[in-house]
């Protein structure tokens, strides 16, 4: 039977018998692949062991293989190398901490409470002890770290806190410059790692308030 299916342009066509149609279903997408997900996290996880051990730089193919329990060929399936494996390492803490971070703001759906689930959560985050100890045992991974993700971090702040800037912009009657808060916020979040602070993240969101009043 000839299915209808509507061309790039917009247009309505049979699939099979005209051109620029081959009239071949559509490949399936593969299901992933629950072993191979459970492996590479595995290795991830021994990674992070490693690296908080000996740093990058005593961290090698072997010790990563002997921390995870798995076979030497089973890691190079996947990276071909150590560098291979730091690339993907870095995506996976960036993948992990996105859902952990949308899983911590979702919920709250009124301005205040949303800024202080999101400040909340990254204070609890940054001031963890395997942040503190990535810095100060591979200084250079976590600067690098940072500064690959800065401006995913920006646009995950302004995506996160848009309830909360939609408030602010109500309660002073004007549009606020987004990208210019959550640039803000994700230095002040960051130097908060470097140079620890005793604040409350209450006391940061009113200091956030009042600085949203100048930025137009």
């Amino acid at each position: 039977m000839d299915v209808l299916t509507v061309t790039a342009n917009g247009d309505a066509a049979l699939r099979a018998g005209l051109p620029g149609t081959t009239g071949r279903p559509a490949k399936r997408q593969r299901k992933p692949d629950s072993r191979a997900i459970a492996t590479k996290s595995r290795i991830f996880e021994a990674t992070t062991r490693v690296m908080l051990r000996a740093g990058v730089d005593g961290m090698s193919i072997q010790t990563i293989v002997a921390e995870a329990g798995v076979a030497r060929g089973t890691l190079y399936r996947y990276f071909s190398s150590k560098e291979e494996l730091l690339d993907a390492y870095t995506g996976y803490m960036r993948e992990r901490f996105d859902a952990a971070l949308q899983a911590a703001i979702l919920p709250h759906t009124a301005p205040a409470a949303r800024l202080e689930a999101f400040l909340g959560f990254f204070d609890e985050y940054l001031n963890s002890d395997q942040a503190r100890r990535f810095l100060e045992t591979e200084p250079q991974f976590a600067l690098g770290y940072f500064r690959r993700s800065f401006d995913d971090g920006v646009s995950k702040v302004r995506d996160a806190l848009d309830p909360v800037f939609d408030h602010w912009s109500r309660q002073l009657g004007r549009q606020l410059d987004r990208r210019l808060l959550a640039e803000f916020i994700m230095r002040v979040l960051i130097s908060n790692v470097l140079v620890p602070v005793s604040h409350g993240h209450k006391g940061l969101a009113g200091k956030l308030m009042e600085l949203a009043k100048h930025v137009g």
